[in-house]
């Protein structure tokens, strides 16, 4: 992203009160490269904010992030001001892109922290139709391979 973009991208999200701009970020698997687009909408389902790429305002990012969750943090504080109104920018240009690795790739222990933090957060009727459907999708994409 050019830095004109980039500051044009700050001050919409500055006069509209965004408190959250997320740009795209690249996933680089060393023989192949994914983009990775924030879907805020999709926050209950799964960890969908790129957090490389992602700008926080000042005053939102002082409260509420925890450092409860090895892999998952992020992803805690993201659904909690999701689900608190906060408001996301999406801008889809890529302004990271960042190797695949390292704590972050156990996809076990991340399942796991994500799944502890929707059935802490979610209400229980809202954790349950999550839940649900993550099964059914896991089964049927299965079927499909």
């Amino acid at each position: 992203i050019d830095g004109m973009k980039l500051k044009k991208s700050f001050k919409v999200a500055k006069i509209n009160r965004f408190d959250f701009i997320s740009f795209t970020s690249v996933r680089d698997y060393g023989y192949k490269q994914e983009r990775l687009t924030a879907k805020p909408r999709l926050l209950p389902f799964t960890n969908s904010i790129p957090h490389p790429s992602t700008f926080i305002r000042k005053n939102t990012a002082i409260k509420g992030y925890s450092l409860k969750y090895k892999i998952a943090s992020d992803y805690e504080f993201f659904l909690k001001k999701f689900i608190n109104g906060s408001k996301f920018l999406v801008i889809d240009e890529i302004l990271t892109v960042h190797s695949y690795g390292g704590t972050s790739s156990d996809i076990e222990k991340s399942q796991n922290e994500v799944k502890a933090i929707q059935k802490r957060i979610l209400p229980g009727p809202a954790y349950f139709i999550v839940s649900s459907l993550t099964i059914i999708r896991k089964k049927v994409k299965k079927i499909c391979q």
